[in-house]
């Protein structure tokens, strides 16, 4: 069975992001926009930041237009070619995976949205991923940076001397959790809150998730030695073969950002 796993990376040496580009909105993208450089994706992000993204977000990735695309708070690397078709799969985003993988500084299949609060969950579904080897891996990440991230996600488990095939798991830097199914959907989770983030996932039907592990915020908000603070974490999904050609796609289903309102406490008189 394949295995699910949940990585905490520790903090190490420097490392720039590099995310410079900003993908089009969907059906109003002017052709002279569809292509965006570092500094264009940087203003935009000024110019959505009061636009609705500290409010509860869904997409179900059903789209409309005949050219579909991805909102504007969304950031993926430069790639060296597209890896996240919308049309091929209706409702799905789907992620074909390279070599590379987000803790590379080269370009990862990985797709980022700006962590909007303090306390804010994150939750996507990953539909019948079976990956075909024990390199094989697609799942959710909170992103600060290269060496300043913490993953979750079904990969390739261990074969059986005599067996063909690989099983699913889902998996951390330390441990492997084996899964139930062979392809059954699985969602994963991070909650995140103003002192940590805690990992988790549901298989199949299941209705509550199976917590993982829990990672000290700290981990994310100190710069590496001889680094800087870039512009905040993010949450997103990704696929990789970890060294090799992935030719198996990641089909997500759904991406959902619920932040926690504050809340105040007001009272009468004088302060």
């Amino acid at each position: 069975m394949p295995t699910i796993s949940a990585a905490a990376i520790p903090i190490a040496s420097s490392c720039w992001p590099c995310i410079n580009e900003l993908v089009a909105e969907s059906g109003n993208e002017p052709p002279e926009e569809a292509d965006r450089g570092g500094e264009r994706a940087a203003s935009n992000v000024e110019e959505t930041a009061d636009s609705g993204l500290r409010q509860a977000y869904t997409n179900t990735f059903t789209f409309t237009s005949s050219s579909p695309a991805l909102d504007p708070s969304y950031f993926i690397r430069k790639p060296y070619k597209p890896f996240h078709p919308l049309t091929a799969r209706r409702g799905y985003l789907q992620l074909f995976g390279n070599a590379c993988a987000p803790g590379d500084r080269d370009s990862a299949a990985l797709v980022l949205r700006k962590q909007t609060a303090y306390e804010e969950t994150f939750e996507v579904l990953l539909g019948g991923f079976v990956p075909r080897d024990k390199l094989t891996e697609a799942g959710a990440t909170v992103y600060y940076g290269d060496l300043l991230r913490n993953d979750i996600a079904v990969a390739g488990g261990r074969v059986e001397e005599g067996e063909e095939g690989s099983s699913r798991y889902v998996l951390t830097t330390v441990n492997c959790y084996e899964l139930a199914t062979k392809d059954a959907p699985v969602r994963f989770q991070i909650a995140g809150n103003s002192t940590s983030y805690t990992l988790g996932y549901a298989e199949g039907t299941a209705s509550n998730f199976t917590s993982l592990a829990t990672i000290d915020s700290a981990a994310l908000s100190i710069a590496p030695a001889g680094g800087f603070f870039f512009k905040g974490t993010s949450f997103g999904i990704y696929k990789t073969g970890n060294g090799r050609p992935s030719l198996v796609s990641a089909d997500f289903k759904y991406w959902k950002q619920t932040p926690k309102q504050p809340s105040f406490n007001t009272t009468s008189g004088d302060v």
